[in-house]
């Protein structure tokens, strides 16, 4: 695994693997054991939670929030101020990640609910 450019205040948990080319922006936080692919850039103020797998070639703007255990697939963009989330109200003790497929837009300030997969080649326009 490669080690990734970066910005100031970037804050990355243990065991995270880095594919080759990733850049992530100014005050990032990603959480521990999770994976990101080659060539993908991740935008300033970005929060990427525990055991996340981000594919090859995406680019996810600022302001993006990826909830622990959600999955992100190859050439994917994510536009600023969305959200992935995981946990269902009420609350539940099992995590319901969200999963995102390979070839998927999402817009800005889009929320993804937990327990939802955005298939393969879709495009979701701004929130």
């Amino acid at each position: 695994m490669s080690t990734p450019r970066t910005g100031k205040g970037v804050i990355i948990g243990e065991n995270v693997q880095f594919g080759k080319n990733v850049t992530i922006w100014n005050y990032v936080v990603i959480g521990d054991n999770t994976r990101i692919g080659d060539e993908t850039r991740i935008g300033s103020f970005c929060d990427i939670g525990r055991n996340v797998v981000i594919g090859k070639n995406c680019i996810i703007q600022a302001h993006v929030t990826i909830s622990n255990e959600c999955q992100v697939g190859n050439n994917v963009f994510i536009g600023p101020n969305t959200s992935l989330l995981n946990d269902k109200f009420p609350h539940s003790k099992c995590l319901t990640p969200s999963i995102i497929k390979d070839n998927v837009v999402i817009g800005g300030c889009v929320t993804i609910l937990p327990n939802v997969t955005v298939h393969e080649n879709s495009v979701i326009a701004a929130g």
